[in-house]
């Protein structure tokens, strides 16, 4: 699994704000959230919180990834059932195995 950058909103903030954090990819567009929240920030999501992602456009054009919903105990156990059963070029494709040198 790799650590990447997605964006997590900020709340009372008075508008709409998102921070970077660092998550963990998990598979497709879920994530675990990472690292500490600022004594000064409230994150709509918590370290260790696992989320499902998808693209956010922000007003200056630019496209990332963004928090948008916790997953549920139940989705949990089902990412992690169908993690068990991927094929081995599923498990290239997500970075958790690497190719056969040729």
């Amino acid at each position: 699994m790799n650590t990447q950058q997605i964006c997590v909103e900020l709340l009372d903030e008075g508008t709409i704000v998102y921070r970077p954090v660092s998550a963990t990819h998990i598979k497709d567009m879920t994530f675990t959230i990472e690292g500490i929240i600022p004594e000064t920030e409230t994150w709509a999501f918590s370290p260790g919180e696992i989320v499902e992602c998808k693209y956010h456009k922000f007003i200056h054009g630019n496209e990332e990834i963004t928090a948008f919903r916790a997953r549920t105990p139940d989705e949990i156990a089902n990412l992690q059932k169908r993690h068990q059963h991927d094929t081995p070029l599923e498990e290239i494709a997500s970075g958790r195995r690497t190719p056969p040198s040729q």
